[in-house]
């Protein structure tokens, strides 16, 4: 078993390796390819497959049958001609599996249906699924036979092979239920999301409650406001903030909290939250973010932004985020909404004259000098930061929209 997960890495690694191969001169690569005629031809297959070294395909493709290759070297030489887009690659993963079940009596080496099952793999990655069974095989010989490349070869077999796709549903589901693994388990899960979207929407909730891996968990926070963004969602995350155990996954919930949905209920919450925050670091992080927020820009028609702000305004002063009453009056008279919206063009006109005089008045009342009663001076301000950041930039946003309107119109 465990030469079978030596030889899994080894194939894994011109899959999932993402470093970038360090520069090898022709002169070397011709060497190290020249090794695959000697009797030690194990280092030299890891080589190509470690630098990427394509111009070993054409002797690969000669060498193949060659007597000084075992069944798992023929294993290996097989991904190399995968990796480098052989012609042959099919027609010799199909002789390699009819060798497998042609082996002398004598023969003590790898489990034959490993090896089988490695090569079906590769006919998988190159769309042909004529030889699914034999992963199959190989997965009910025993439990511990599901590994990281059956996570992999599981998806292909959903998209190729729709006899078999119940099957491999079902395992992926289970890898995702039982594996001890956190990447096989995410593997798992993203796999059938790529594949059934929305159908596996609870599947991911529960990753990210139950999961027991901060990175995985991560992961499934990235997918589901990048395509689940909703009120539920929304108070979920507000819930597993005071929740989840870890403060990597605090902080993360924060972060989307403040930059992707990014309402004054939002900053108001973190804002309560911080303090409250069990971790040192992720309390200090937590704070830089506060005083870092800008508002997200909305993905919504600019006369809806408008709306959005009138009611941003009204949460602000509620806050006492604006602190002036007769500030919170003048701003809702600024956004009132205009009665000829059915014309886009005057409307957004319109709209643009007042959000120029709006931006103009909070920058004034954020810092501004008061006469008071005896007929003296104060400096102070008529809306707090958090309340200047709404209405300022959230304006900016909306007049780049009308000035956008009014170009393309004209």
């Amino acid at each position: 078993m465990k030469l079978n997960l030596v030889i899994i890495l080894l194939l894994l690694l011109s899959i999932t390796s993402e470093n970038i191969a360090q520069e090898i001169s022709l002169k070397d690569k011709q060497r190290i390819i020249s090794h695959l005629d000697s009797t030690d031809v194990f280092g030299a297959i890891n080589t190509i497959i470690e630098y990427k070294i394509s111009e070993a395909r054409e002797k690969v493709e000669q060498v193949f049958w060659n007597s000084n290759f075992d069944k798992p070297d023929q294993l290996q030489l097989l991904d190399i001609l995968f990796m480098f887009d052989s012609p042959l690659t099919e027609s010799y993963a199909l002789a390699y599996i009819d060798t497998l079940n042609n082996l002398p009596t004598d023969y003590t080496g790898i489990d034959p249906l490993f090896l089988k099952a490695m090569a079906a793999g590769i006919l998988l990655k190159e769309g042909n699924s004529s030889k699914v069974q034999l992963i199959f095989d190989y997965i009910d010989e025993d439990s511990s036979n599901i590994t990281f490349p059956t996570v992999t070869w599981l998806p292909y077999i959903i998209k190729n092979a729709s006899e078999y796709e119940q099957r491999a549903k079902e395992l992926l589901i289970n890898i995702l239920d039982n594996s001890d693994w956190d990447l096989e388990r995410v593997t798992s899960l993203m796999s059938l999301y790529e594949i059934y979207g929305s159908e596996m929407k609870p599947l991911l909730i529960n990753m990210f409650e139950e999961d027991g891996s901060p990175t995985n968990k991560k992961t499934v926070l990235d997918t589901l406001v990048a395509n689940f963004k909703s009120e539920e969602l929304h108070n979920l995350l507000k819930d597993r903030l005071v929740a989840d155990t870890s403060s990597y996954i605090r902080y993360n919930i924060v972060k989307k909290l403040l930059d992707d949905f990014g309402t004054p209920a939002d900053l108001m919450y973190v804002i309560n939250y911080q303090p409250t925050e069990p971790h040192e670091t992720a309390r200090g992080i937590m704070l830089h973010s506060i005083q870092g927020f800008i508002p997200p820009r909305p993905d919504i028609f600019v006369f809806s932004m408008i709306d959005t702000l009138r009611s941003y305004a009204e949460q602000l002063y509620q806050y006492q985020w604006i602190t002036d009453s007769k500030a919170y009056k003048a701003y809702l008279l600024l956004l009132k909404e205009q009665k000829n919206e059915s014309d886009t063009l005057q409307a957004a006109k319109a709209y643009l004259s007042n959000i120029n005089l709006l931006i103009a008045r909070v920058q004034s009342d954020f810092s501004c000098e008061t006469v008071t009663e005896d007929g003296s001076t104060t400096t102070g301000n008529l809306i707090t930061e958090a309340g200047y950041k709404f209405m300022y930039y959230y304006s900016i946003y909306i007049k780049d929209n009308l000035r956008k309107i009014i170009s393309g119109i004209k």
